[in-house]
C-alpha cells in the first residue's frame, strides 16, 4: 500500500537512504555520496506533502518523492529535448530497502505515480546518475524515454527521462 509519509517513518527512511548510500559506494556509483538525501528532505517533503511510503504488513520497505509543477532543475535540458512542454510531475529520492529490493516495489512505486499523473492529465518526469544502472532498467521498463542530460544542483549530470502521458 502506498501512502503520504509521517514524521514516524523518518528514521526508517534514512535508514534506507543509508544503505542505498552504502551499496552505491561499493558499486562505484557516484550517486547520493554526500548528505543528499537525509530526514531533513524527508521532513520537508512530509510538510508540503509529497513524501510516500510504501507500506507492507505495517512495514515501511520504500520511500519517494512526487511533486506535480515545474522543477527548476529541468529548465535546461543538454544533447537532447523533453517530449513536450507539457505540465508534468517528477519523481525524486526513490529507495527501497535492501532486504526488499526483489519485492517489485519499484514498479508500484512507478505505477502509482503514473497513475496519479493520468488524474491530472500530466506526463511524467524523473532523472537518475549514469552510472545507476538498475535505476535506468526500471525507468525504461515503466515505458519513459530519453530526453537529455540535467544539471542538479549541485551541477551533477543526470539522464534525464520523461513519459508521455497527455499524448
Amino acid at each position: 500500500m502506498i501512502r503520504k509519509a509521517i514524521y514516524n517513518d523518518i528514521n526508517q527512511v534514512n535508514i534506507y537512504f543509508n544503505e542505498a548510500r552504502n551499496y552505491f559506494k561499493q558499486n562505484n556509483i557516484n550517486q547520493w555520496q554526500g548528505l543528499y538525501p537525509n530526514g531533513d528532505y524527508v521532513i520537508n517533503d512530509i510538510k508540503i506533502g509529497n513524501g510516500y511510503v510504501f507500506e507492507e504488513n505495517a512495514k515501511v520497505k520504500a520511500y519517494f518523492f512526487l511533486i506535480f509543477g515545474a522543477d527548476p532543475t529541468y529548465t535546461k535540458i543538454y544533447d537532447g529535448k523533453w517530449l513536450t512542454d507539457k505540465s508534468y510531475g517528477v519523481i525524486h529520492r526513490i529507495v527501497v530497502g535492501m532486504d526488499f529490493r526483489q519485492e517489485g516495489i519499484g514498479n508500484k512505486i512507478f505505477q502509482y505515480c503514473i497513475e496519479k499523473a493520468q488524474e491530472k492529465n500530466n506526463n511524467m518526469r524523473i532523472d537518475t546518475h549514469k552510472d545507476n544502472i538498475a535505476m535506468q532498467k526500471l525507468i525504461e521498463k515503466n515505458k519513459f524515454e530519453y530526453c537529455g542530460i540535467i544539471l542538479t544542483g549541485d551541477n551533477s549530470q543526470r539522464l534525464a527521462y520523461e513519459l508521455n502521458i497527455r499524448g
